[in-house]
């Protein structure tokens, strides 16, 4: 654990420069996506139906995290998702896990909450360790904030500990 919390902290550090300069927030009050069977889906579905977009190739891994693997900015993010839900194959594969349309939506309120829920921790430990760092990274959490709806946002604190199982399965199969 404390591991992964020294690994999101220089996460975090690695991302400031591109958040100091990405937009404040996204275009609209963020709408409410997600209920607790929802994620309770995402969570359960996220790592086989992932190993089966990841057979499509490449176009996948840079729809997501670009070229090199990394992630780009909530916009481009979002972009990304918008495009991977309209393609065909990726639908097929979506609906075969159970999930609809929206789950690409719903995945980008999970990963903006979770992001912002471990930022938030981050910045708290950060503070005592680092006084002035936590100013930074606050900054940082409410710029993730504003891309979920404050209720999907309590709903994925609540479940903190069982998203980060999943991202660590994730990271483990990557």
């Amino acid at each position: 654990m404390k591991r992964l919390a020294l690994a999101l902290c220089a996460l975090v550090a690695a991302a400031a420069p591109a958040l100091a300069q990405a937009p404040a927030g996204p275009p609209s009050p963020p709408k409410r996506l997600l209920t607790q069977a929802l994620l309770d889906k995402i969570v359960a579905e996220l790592p086989p139906l992932t190993r089966e977009l990841e057979a499509l190739g490449k176009d996948y891994d840079e729809a997501l995290g670009g070229p090199d693997g990394e992630e780009g900015q909530p916009g481009e993010i979002q972009a990304a998702l918008a495009a991977l839900a309209a393609d065909a194959k990726v639908k097929a594969i979506v609906s075969r896990h159970g999930l609809n349309e929206g789950f690409w939506q719903a995945y980008g309120a999970l990963f903006y909450g979770y992001s912002a829920v471990a930022m938030e921790s981050a910045a708290a430990d950060a503070e005592k360790s680092q006084p002035g760092m936590g100013a930074m990274l606050a900054d940082m959490v409410k710029q993730s904030k504003a891309w979920v709806h404050p209720e999907d946002f309590a709903l994925v604190k609540k479940n903190r500990a069982k998203i980060e199982k999943l991202f660590e399965e994730l990271d483990r199969n990557d």
